[in-house]
């Protein structure tokens, strides 16, 4: 089959279409994002990270689009304007993923730890931040977004669940949140309730 269309790369690192299939968005392992409109095969491009981008995530809505670098920033983007906020993190930005009501982003950054910081797509405020000593394989919401789970590098699922998440001054939320820990064969070990503590603030 011939192809419908084929654009010239270094290489794709990672692409995604949008949830409405109006956009398709590819990182070549640069600094910069392309954009393909598929109503019209206009393509525009992203740039502005100081460093490669590892990780693009579109809304489900199909209005914003996450890019993750690893010049410590994730970047907000409009698909409508290319306006774009900047998640600021404390070290490589590998993944990001939308809640389904779009109103979500979390970002996994490598901090010397893995940290998950949720932000709120309306304000590009953070809302939550959630720490691990090992490396995140990925992270998702439930659907009606109060909840995220977390996949690592050991045999176990992390979940939070948001509400009673600290504010963002907070860095000892591993103290005060419940978390669902599952063994390798996926059974429940136990709901933990860690000790409450006031958050340390800064």
């Amino acid at each position: 089959h011939r192809d419908l269309h084929s654009f010239p790369t270094r290489r794709s690192s990672d692409l995604t279409f949008s949830a409405d299939g109006r956009w398709l968005a590819w990182t070549a392992g640069d600094k910069k994002v392309s954009v393909l409109s598929l109503a019209d095969g206009q393509m525009r491009t992203l740039a502005g990270h100081r460093a490669d981008v590892r990780h693009v995530s579109i809304s489900p809505d199909g209005e914003h689009l996450v890019s993750a670098s690893d010049d410590h920033t994730a970047r907000l983007w409009s698909l409508r304007t290319g306006r774009f906020a900047v998640l600021p993190a404390h070290g490589a930005v590998s993944m990001s993923h939308f809640s389904d009501d779009s109103r979500r982003v979390v970002i996994s950054s490598e901090e010397g730890h893995t940290v998950l910081r949720v932000w709120d797509v309306e304000t590009a405020a953070e809302t939550a931040a959630f720490r691990s000593e090992r490396t995140a394989a990925s992270a998702f919401f439930s659907s009606d977004g109060s909840v995220l789970a977390a996949a690592y590098d050991e045999p176990r699922v992390r979940i939070w669940p948001l509400a009673a998440a600290p504010p963002r001054a907070s860095r000892d939320w591993l103290d005060s949140l419940s978390s669902t820990e599952l063994t390798e064969e996926g059974e429940a070990l136990s709901v933990l309730r860690k000790r409450d503590r006031q958050p340390r603030r800064r």
